[in-house]
């Protein structure tokens, strides 16, 4: 998950230990199921209003919070992502019109995402961290991923998604 990798380089930037990859993968599962339960509860509606307030992201704000997100990758991440950063005025209304013609669709994927209390049920089975602060990361680094991570794949996903819709990380 893209937590997960995020989480990683920071730490790795900053010398800090590692944390097991699973328990990481794990709290990151978690906290993507909460996206998705985020979108879920959009109504067709909601999400309308959301897309039209949404506003494209300066490119250069954005370029700015990769690099103080991703730090020595950061470039390779902005090349990554170049589609997405030099999106049109047009092309970004494009998108979220293309979004909300596909809402239906992507409530149906959204349903069939377990809910984060299910995850944290599994997690706690196996006696695995539930919570960022268990796995040693503080509540701002937390928000720094989360702000971030939709840049780690060049792929629509639901952090993506969420970026678009502007709803909170």
């Amino acid at each position: 998950h893209h937590y997960s990798h995020v989480w990683e380089m920071k730490l790795l930037r900053e010398g800090r230990p590692a944390i097991l990859h699973g328990a990481k993968v794990g709290v990151a599962t978690m906290l993507v199921a909460g996206v998705y339960e985020s979108i879920r509860q959009l109504s067709r509606q909601a999400a309308a209003d959301l897309l039209e307030a949404s506003e494209l992201p300066d490119r250069t704000q954005e370029i700015e919070r990769i690099r103080a997100a991703y730090g020595n990758l950061a470039d390779e991440i902005i090349q990554e992502q170049a589609s997405f950063l030099h999106l049109s005025a047009d092309a970004y209304a494009a998108l979220k019109r293309n979004i909300l013609a596909h809402w239906t669709d992507i409530q149906a994927i959204a349903a069939q995402v377990p809910t984060t209390q299910a995850f944290i049920a599994l997690l706690e089975q196996v006696h695995g961290p539930t919570t960022v602060q268990a796995l040693g990361l503080t509540a701002d680094e937390q928000t720094l991923v989360a702000q971030n991570a939709h840049y780690l794949r060049n792929r629509f996903t639901v952090r993506k998604l969420s970026k678009v819709l502007q709803t909170p990380p």
